[in-house]
C-alpha cells in the first residue's frame, strides 16, 4: 500500500491534527526524535521529517506541537489484496479471497485490518493541547500550523491573488518534498509501451483464455460485458464495488456480514473461472506494467 507523501498529503494530515488538539505536553507522549527511530521505510522517514520540523517551527511560534508517530502498515499482509491478481501466487490469492473476498465488505467487518487498506489512526497528541487552548490562542495556533488551508481549500482550483501562507507543516513540507521538475512525454518510451500494449491486446492464447475465463463467469450466472483481456479479470469485482457503493458510506454489521459472506463465494467462482487465464496472462502483464512510457 503507498504511503500518502506529497504537500497535499501532509497539509490534509496537518488540518486532521488541528481539530480539536493542557499547552502543557503530556505525559509519555513520543518525541521526535522517537518518531523517526520508528520510521523504517524512506516515505515513512519523509513523514517522520516534515512532523520534527513542524514541531520546531511551532516551538519557534510559541507554541507545542508533538510529533505524531509514523504508522507502519505490513505490506505482506495485504499483497494477495492489491495490484494485479496475475502477478500474485494462486495459492496467496485463494488464502486472501476465503476471509476477504476482493476486500471491498471487508472493510466494513474488519474495520481495523489493513490487509483491506483500513489504517488504524493512533491518536492525535495534539487535540488536547490545542483543546487546552483560549479560543484566541487556538485561532492563533491553527494559523500558525496551517497557514492559510482553510483559505486555499475554500478557493480550491482558483489561482493565488499573492502570497501563501502554508504555515509550519506546509513550510516543512517545502523542505522534505521539493517539487519535482515537469517531465515531458518520450515519445520513444510512449512508442515502446503502446508496442506491449498492443502484444497484450492481441496475444492469441490470451484472447482464447479470456473468452473462455468469461464463458465460465456466464455459466456461473454473472453478466460478463466484455472479455477483453485486462477488463474481464475486473468483471465480478466491479459488480461488488456498484453494489456497496449504492448502499452509502454507512451499512450496519449484519448486512456487512452477509454481503462480505456473497462476496467471497462470488470471488472464489472468479478465480477458479480466471484460473487458466491469469496463468496466461501473468507474463504479458508484468511485461505491460514493466514497461517505459506506461503506469508501471
Amino acid at each position: 500500500m503507498r504511503v500518502l507523501s506529497g504537500l497535499a498529503v501532509v497539509l490534509a494530515l496537518a488540518a486532521g491534527c488541528s481539530s480539536n488538539a493542557p499547552e502543557q505536553q503530556p505525559q509519555q507522549q513520543p518525541s521526535g526524535s522517537a518518531a523517526a527511530a520508528q520510521a523504517q521505510t524512506k516515505d515513512e522517514q519523509d513523514q517522520a521529517k516534515v512532523q520534527n520540523l513542524t514541531a520546531d517551527c511551532m516551538k519557534a511560534q510559541g507554541f507545542t506541537y508533538i510529533p505524531r508517530p509514523v504508522t507502519h502498515i505490513d505490506a505482506n499482509r495485504s499483497t494477495a489484496g492489491v495490484g494485479d491478481p496475475s502477478q500474485a501466487p494462486y495459492e496467496d490469492l485463494k488464502k486472501y479471497r476465503e476471509k476477504y473476498g476482493y476486500g471491498v465488505y471487508g472493510r466494513d467487518v474488519f474495520p481495523d485490518d489493513p490487509a483491506v487498506g483500513n489504517t488504524p489512526i493512533p491518536p492525535d497528541p495534539n487535540e488536547p493541547i490545542r483543546n487546552g487552548l483560549d479560543p484566541a490562542r487556538r485561532d492563533a495556533y491553527d494559523k500558525a500550523l496551517n497557514g492559510d488551508v482553510q483559505s486555499l481549500k475554500a478557493n480550491a482550483g482558483k489561482k493565488p491573488t499573492g502570497p501563501v501562507d502554508l504555515g509550519c507543516v506546509g513550510k516543512a513540507a517545502e523542505q522534505v518534498y521539493p517539487p519535482r521538475p515537469e517531465q515531458k512525454p518520450d515519445p520513444a518510451k510512449e512508442a515502446e509501451y503502446q508496442k506491449v500494449k498492443q502484444k497484450f491486446d492481441t496475444d492469441p492464447q490470451l484472447l482464447s483464455a479470456a473468452a473462455a475465463y468469461g464463458s465460465c463467469l456466464r455459466q456461473k450466472g454473472f453478466q460478463v460485458p466484455s472479455t477483453k483481456p485486462g477488463v474481464v479479470e475486473s468483471t465480478v469485482q466491479q459488480a461488488i464495488l456498484k453494489e456497496r457503493t449504492d448502499l452509502g458510506d454507512k451499512i450496519d454489521p449484519a448486512r456487512a456480514q452477509q454481503g462480505l459472506q456473497d462476496e467471497i463465494r462470488k470471488s472464489l467462482d472468479d478465480l477458479e473461472c480466471g484460473k487458466d487465464y491469469l496463468k496466461v496472462e501473468k507474463p504479458l502483464m508484468a511485461a505491460l506494467l514493466a514497461a517505459p512510457g506506461g503506469n508501471g
